[in-house]
């Protein structure tokens, strides 16, 4: 179990949404935010699996889990997008070792609780 979420996520809104979930599970877990997909496969890399990602569910989030699991590293990858009209994207992501694959689509209320209930699989939860 981690105590550290590394989240690449492009829209400020998700990134607040994923900070406040991640605050319910437990207060006290590290966040990093980070803009790229080369910073978020180096910060990945350089804590050798040690966090939890939550990242973007398009083309850069399918690349940057492509290179980190072809790296073998196996941490806990989320993937969050909006994938109405683009389907064929999920499978590629679980092709590529997303352990979760979420979608943004439809009620807010059912996504946060979806990724809450991701989450608690995966961090220290101190609540």
């Amino acid at each position: 179990m981690s105590e550290k979420v590394i989240i690449a996520d492009s829209s400020g809104h998700y990134r607040d949404v994923y900070v406040r979930v991640v605050g319910v599970i437990n207060p006290n877990t590290e966040i990093e935010i980070v803009g790229t997909k080369t910073a978020l496969v180096d910060r990945v890399l350089e804590d050798g699996g040690n966090a939890v990602v939550i990242s973007n569910g398009d083309n850069y989030g399918l690349d940057a889990l492509q290179e980190i699991r072809a790296d073998g590293n196996t941490v806990p990858y989320i993937v969050c997008g909006h994938f109405a009209g683009n389907e064929n994207m999920i499978p590629k992501f679980h092709q590529a070792g997303a352990n979760i694959v979420l979608s943004k689509d439809g009620s807010s209320v059912i996504f946060e609780r979806s990724l809450e209930t991701a989450l608690r699989n995966y961090l220290n939860n101190s609540s």
